[in-house]
């Protein structure tokens, strides 16, 4: 028996060795710190359905072998000794079974519990027991079957069945899989000339270690896969934001603004509920490009931009650089009176940056004209008909001396 152990010690001691040193070159995929609790997540995810699948599998089974138990044991006529036997075996089957089945609906009814309630370490620490207990369970079996054949079948599929279900990190599954594997070999050990014998004591480690590996592999397969989509969706996510980010200003640009139009208009409609739109332009603002410089002129546009986007109070409103120097506010369910207060407002705010100006002819700084539209949206009347009478206003808000707002062609400011 001392062999055997010294014999275990010194294999498990190169095993750990080249496990260190297949590590530290890099065998094992690490995941990127930034990404780690989200991996943790979907990794998560993902066992608990396998987890939950096995455990209905194992029910099922449980149910199954004990109806088949029952239906088989009462055939037999049991009298003097092999009755008590029979007896004695069928009461530590029906313990057993009774945990087992115990143990299997706890675990679902608490899965689903925090599933519900997103107690993500919960979960994870059940996830962890489900598999402990489990090895528990295997291991009791090999001590009390009859032969060293279901001992190593339980050994292997055991090890088959964790090597694709659970999908946690390497070291619990390492640490674990060592573990069943040291304690298959005490039990086996029990009898000497079969563990030595057709080259057993190989069979099981060769098994073990083949497991592990793939297990590895597959573990690596996985966290390379998770990087690379996480950066294909992150590419996608910037292109995205491309795709309706102004450049400069990094304000919405036209292209988002009548994607938004549309739905809110459509809101609008729906619940017969106002909606104005707001058009905005820099006040001589090609005669500051002109004096000024064009790197000047582009800081204005970044300063006005801030300002205006600060104006915004509510979440459905949404302004956009509409091209060039113009700018566009969509302001949704509100009311005419209060959209024109915000408008001269944001007109008096963009003054007060005390932007200086040589070439204004209204104020001394950078000023903003404005024309305010308004309408509640029916069948009777189109998107760019609200546009064109924003427009509208625009252009009189200019022609009437600029740095003002002009709702409906008519002044009001």
């Amino acid at each position: 028996m001392e062999d055997i152990i010294t014999k275990s010690k010194c294999i498990m001691a190169d095993f750990f060795k080249k496990l260190n040193q297949i590590r530290s070159n890099g065998f094992i995929t690490p995941v990127p710190s930034e990404l780690d609790t989200q991996y943790t997540q979907v990794q998560l995810k993902n066992n608990i359905y396998k987890l939950k699948l096995l455990a209905i599998v194992m029910l099922v089974t449980k149910i199954i072998s004990m109806i088949i138990y029952f239906a088989t044991s009462g055939r037999i006529i049991q009298s003097g000794r092999l009755a008590q036997l029979l007896y004695s075996e069928q009461k530590i089957f029906n313990i057993s079974n009774t945990y087992n089945l115990t143990f299997i609906l706890l675990f679902i009814l608490l899965i689903h519990i925090f599933s519900k309630k997103e107690k993500n370490k919960y979960l994870i620490v059940l996830c962890n027991l489900f598999i402990m207990l489990n090895y528990a369970s295997v291991i009791i079996t090999m001590i009390f079957v009859d032969t060293e054949i279901q001992i190593l079948f339980l050994f292997s599929t055991t090890l088959f069945i964790n090597m694709f279900i659970p999908n946690f990190k390497p070291k619990i599954f390492i640490t674990t899989s060592i573990l069943f594997y040291i304690i298959t070999v005490f039990i086996l050990a029990h009898d000497f000339l079969f563990y030595y014998s057709g080259g057993i004591q190989f069979f099981i480690l060769n098994t073990f270690i083949a497991i592990l590996i793939i297990k590895i592999l597959h573990y690596n397969n996985n966290v390379k896969v998770f990087i690379e989509m996480n950066k294909i969706k992150t590419l996608n996510e910037k292109l995205s934001e491309l795709s309706i980010t102004d450049e400069l200003t990094k304000l919405n640009n036209r292209r988002s603004f009548h994607d938004y139009y549309e739905i809110v208009w459509k809101q609008c409609q729906r619940l017969k509920l106002p909606l104005s739109v707001l058009l905005i332009d820099i006040d001589y603002f090609k005669k500051y490009n002109d004096s000024m410089g064009h790197l000047e002129g582009d800081n204005v546009l970044i300063a006005v931009s801030q300002c205006m986007k600060d104006q915004l109070k509510r979440e459905t409103d949404f302004i956009a650089r509409f091209g060039g120097e113009e700018f566009i506010c969509l302001l949704p369910y509100i009311e005419t009176e209060n959209a024109f207060y915000f408008a001269q407002n944001l007109v008096k705010s963009i003054e007060n940056l005390n932007i200086h100006h040589p070439m204004n002819e209204s104020s001394k700084y950078i000023t903003v004209s404005a024309g305010l539209a308004s309408i509640t949206p029916d069948e009777n009347n189109f998107q760019k008909q609200l546009l064109d009478d924003a427009d509208q206003a625009l252009y009189r808000a200019k022609q009437t001396g600029r740095n003002r707002v002009i709702i409906n062609q008519e002044n009001i400011s």
